[in-house]
């Protein structure tokens, strides 16, 4: 049985706070509210906020500045280095969720091949137009939000109303996946093409093509993961070993 961990509420600051940066709430150089602002919104005490806050800036992600306040740090001082922290400590987590991904949005795909309409295929192709603009202008948000978007058409197009509410729980556990993944610029681009040769598939109603497609897909997010936390430790997942 694995121990307890006790996680203070300084801890939890910390990762409101940041989740908050790296989905997009704010760009790089804006201001945070004041310590009285957070400490409101957080329902925390000001010392607890402080605390966070401090740490935050040694992570990389606010500069303090005195007498100003906080501020979102620039992109160039949100290094590859925080995201490679982040994907370490959860690469378990990650892993797990990638095995369902796997054998769930494989056969997802390919009904889609089969069952999906005209409009319901229009409608993805609009939505990875929109994923693609939204790379484009770098809105991380936005990106994060098409690509859960663009998934869940796939659930849609399934026709299978358990794959919807299943791709609806894996959306939820790889927010934070997503968010990280796509603080990196390079790896913003990584799911164009994959999006667009699924697409193709399902517009030639491939079914085969289509789970093929959606599996590169994942292994390549696999992929770019492995390569962060690449000699952080002894854990890294290996993309080859869900190509079973």
């Amino acid at each position: 049985m694995q121990p307890i961990t006790k996680v203070s509420i300084t801890d939890k600051v910390v990762e409101a706070i940041k989740e908050y940066i790296i989905t997009g709430n704010y760009s790089s150089g804006d201001k945070l509210p004041s310590e009285n602002g957070l400490s409101q919104q957080l329902q925390v005490g000001r010392s607890t906020i402080r605390e966070a806050l401090r740490i935050l800036q040694a992570m990389g992600y606010v500069d303090i500045q005195h007498g100003r306040g906080a501020f979102v740090a620039q992109p160039r001082d949100i290094t590859a280095s925080i995201a490679k922290n982040w994907f370490s400590v959860n690469n378990y987590k990650i892993a797990d969720i990638m095995e369902v991904r796997l054998a769930v949005e494989q056969m997802m795909a390919k009904l889609c091949a089969t069952n999906m309409t005209d409009n319901e295929l229009a409608s993805l192709m609009e939505i990875h137009e929109n994923f693609v603009q939204a790379i484009h202008t770098g809105q991380i948000n936005q990106i994060i939000m098409y690509d859960e978007y663009f998934h869940a058409g796939i659930a849609k197009g399934s026709h299978n109303p358990l794959f919807m509410t299943i791709n609806a729980q894996i959306s939820d556990a790889l927010r934070s996946y997503r968010a990280h993944s796509y603080s990196i610029p390079e790896n913003r681009t990584h799911a164009v093409k994959p999006h667009q040769d699924i697409i193709q598939a399902l517009v030639r109603h491939d079914p085969a093509e289509a789970s093929e497609a959606m599996e590169a897909h994942i292994l390549i997010a696999l992929e770019d993961m492995s390569l962060l936390v690449q000699g952080q430790d002894d854990t890294q997942i290996a993309p080859e070993a869900f190509n079973k």
